[in-house]
């Protein structure tokens, strides 16, 4: 797996994904305008993400958010349930010895 070093514009924020969360599938949606900066700030193709399987997309969103909230970014709603219902499936896994 090829490691990308990206480029946050002081300019883009998080929030700026404006992520969001289909109540009825479950499916997140986004703005990709945040993403487009940065892959224009890292001298990056956007399609790498836009254009290929959802893990580099995923990978890029999970990343990002770990780093924001480290630096005292504000938590994001969909981001925390997403994380809360991952970690109950690995619980369940862990109790069934999966």
């Amino acid at each position: 797996m090829t490691e990308l070093k990206l480029t946050i514009p002081a300019t883009v924020d998080f929030a700026d994904l404006k992520l969001s969360r289909d109540p009825i599938t479950g499916a997140v949606s986004f703005d990709w305008l945040p993403i487009e900066l940065i892959c224009q700030e890292s001298g990056i193709d956007s399609d790498i993400f836009r254009n290929t399987h959802e893990d580099n997309v995923a990978g890029l969103l999970v990343t990002w958010y770990e780093r924001h909230i480290k630096a005292g970014g504000a938590a994001d709603p969909v981001v925390e349930e997403l994380l809360e219902e991952i970690l109950g499936i690995l619980e369940i896994k862990t109790v069934k010895g999966q």
